[in-house]
C-alpha cells in the first residue's frame, strides 16, 4: 500500500484518461467533457488502494455482526442515504449522468475512508516526498508551456498534457503588455484549476513538513533538513508557476489567506486564543463566500467573463427553484441549462457548470444536499481546530474562498481527489 500511496501522490496532477461518448454526454450533437464518463490513469491507483483497503478491513473485522437494535441510528441514516440517492438519480434530468457523478463521488468517498485509515507516522513522509515530486514537474510544466505559449507535447502527454495554441478556439487567454499571451495550463483542464491545486498542495506539504520537522526535533534527528531545503525550492518554483496561471480568483484568495495566517500565526496571539480565531476566521469565509453572487450581480458587466459568471448564477437559481428540495440531479447543470428559452439563441456559450460551488450543491442537489455538505464542512472545520491542523484547515479556507469563483473542486478530477486528500489529513 505504501508503493500505491506514493504513485498516486506522484501521478495526482495526470489527468490521462480516456473518454466515453455515449447520447447522454452530447448536448445537440456537441460533445460535453463534463457529461462524459472518463476512466483515468489514477482511477487504476484509487480502486487498487480501495481494494487493499477493504481486505485489511475485513481481516481485521472478520465477523460482523449487526443488530438493528444496537445499529439503530446507522440504518435510518442509511435507508435515508439510499432514498435521497435514489431520487436525485431517479428524478434529474438525465439519470445516467447523474449516476455517473455519484459513482464518481462514492468512489472519492471510499478513497477518503482509505486515506483516514492509514497511519500518519508511516504514510506522512511519503505523501510529502510525492506531492513535492509533483510540484516540481508540474510547476516546470507550466513554466515550459509558457515560455513556448504552447503545449510541449512530447512524453507529457502521458501526464494527460493536451494540446494548446493561441490560434485555438476555447484556449484561455490573458492581455499583458500590450500581447497576448497564453497562461500556463500544466496537465489540468483550465489555469484556475492549475492555481488552486498548486496553493493547495503546498499548504498541505507545509503541515506534513511541521510534522516531519517536529517528529526530527523530538528524536534529535536532522533527516528533515533535506525535505525542508527542497520545500522551499519548490516553494519558490510554484510561486513562478502560480503567477503565469494568470488565475486571479486564485491569487487573490491566495492573498487574503495569506492575511489571515499573518493575524492566526501572531506571536501576539495566544494559543487559547487561536481556537477562537479560527472559529470566527472559518464564520467569515463561508459568509464571504456565500454572498460573493450577491455582489457580482451589482458589478457592470463591462467583461464577458464576468457576465457569463453572474447570468450562470443567476440561471442557478432559477434552476434550484424548479426543483428546491432535492435538484435537479448531480451532474445535471448543464442539461438544466438546455430548457431554458432565454439562453436557447446562443446555448454555446453556457455549457459550463455555474462558477460557484453552493449554487452548484444547491442546484444539483437541492436543500438537502446542501444542508448535508454544510454539515460536514461544519464538522470538518470542528475537527482541524480541535487537532490543531492549522494548515490544513487555511487550506479548507482556500477552497471555500476559490470555490467562489469556480468549479472545478467538485467536477475536475485532479482537484477533487486533492480535496479528499485534505479531508481525510484533517479527520486522520
Amino acid at each position: 500500500m505504501v508503493f500505491l500511496v506514493l504513485l498516486l501522490a506522484l501521478l495526482l496532477p495526470a489527468q490521462l484518461g480516456k473518454h466515453f461518448w455515449p447520447e447522454f454526454s452530447l448536448i445537440n450533437g456537441r460533445r460535453i467533457d463534463y457529461l462524459s464518463p472518463t476512466f483515468y490513469l489514477i482511477d487504476l491507483i484509487i480502486l487498487a488502494l480501495i481494494g487493499l483497503g477493504l481486505i485489511k478491513w475485513l481481516k481485521t473485522k472478520p465477523k460482523l455482526q449487526f443488530k438493528f437494535n444496537h445499529h439503530q441510528r446507522f440504518f435510518i441514516y442509511l435507508l435515508m442515504a439510499i432514498v435521497y440517492l435514489f431520487l436525485n438519480i431517479s428524478l434529474s434530468l438525465s439519470p445516467p449522468v447523474a449516476f455517473y457523478g455519484w459513482w464518481r463521488w462514492l468512489e472519492l468517498a471510499a478513497l477518503f475512508l482509505v486515506l483516514k485509515s492509514l497511519k500518519p507516522t508511516v504514510y506522512s513522509k511519503i505523501s510529502l516526498v510525492g506531492w513535492l515530486a509533483n510540484g516540481f514537474y508540474t510547476s516546470w510544466l507550466a513554466i515550459g508551456q509558457f515560455i513556448k505559449q504552447a503545449s510541449l507535447g512530447g512524453w507529457w502527454y502521458w501526464l494527460g498534457e493536451r494540446s494548446l495554441s493561441l490560434s485555438w478556439p476555447g484556449v484561455a487567454r490573458e492581455t499583458l503588455f500590450g500581447r497576448i499571451w497564453l497562461p500556463a495550463y500544466a496537465s489540468f483542464s483550465h489555469p484556475n484549476s492549475l492555481a488552486g491545486f498548486i496553493i493547495l498542495s503546498w499548504l498541505m506539504s507545509w503541515q506534513l513538513l511541521e510534522a516531519e520537522v517536529l517528529k526530527a526535533k523530538v528524536n534529535k534527528q536532522t533527516n528533515s533538513q533535506p525535505v525542508q531545503f527542497w520545500f522551499y525550492g519548490l516553494s519558490a518554483l510554484s510561486l513562478i508557476a502560480l503567477g503565469l496561471t494568470f488565475s486571479y480568483t486564485a491569487i487573490g484568495a491566495l492573498s487574503l489567506v495569506l492575511l489571515m495566517v499573518y493575524l492566526f500565526k501572531s506571536k501576539r496571539l495566544a494559543d487559547k486564543q487561536r481556537p477562537r480565531l479560527a472559529r470566527q476566521l472559518s464564520l467569515g469565509a463561508i459568509i464571504v463566500s456565500s454572498l460573493i453572487p450577491l455582489v457580482l450581480s451589482f458589478l457592470p458587466s463591462l467583461d464577458l467573463s464576468l457576465f457569463r459568471r453572474t447570468e450562470l448564477n443567476y440561471q442557478a437559481w432559477q434552476i434550484f427553484k424548479s426543483q428546491p428540495l432535492i435538484g435537479v440531479g448531480r451532474l445535471n447543470f448543464i442539461p438544466a441549462l438546455t430548457g431554458i428559452e432565454a439562453l436557447k439563441p446562443n446555448l454555446s456559450l453556457w455549457w459550463q457548470p455555474v462558477h460557484h460551488l453552493g449554487l452548484l450543491i444547491l442546484s444539483e442537489l437541492g436543500l438537502v444536499g446542501l444542508a448535508l455538505v454544510l454539515w460536514i464542512l461544519i464538522k470538518t472545520i470542528q475537527r482541524a481546530i480541535s487537532k490543531k491542523r492549522w494548515w490544513l484547515l487555511i487550506g479548507l479556507w482556500l477552497v471555500i474562498l476559490t470555490g467562489s469563483f469556480d468549479h472545478y473542486w467538485l467536477n475536475l478530477i485532479q482537484n477533487q481527489v486533492l480535496l479528499t486528500w485534505l479531508l481525510a489529513l484533517i479527520w486522520q
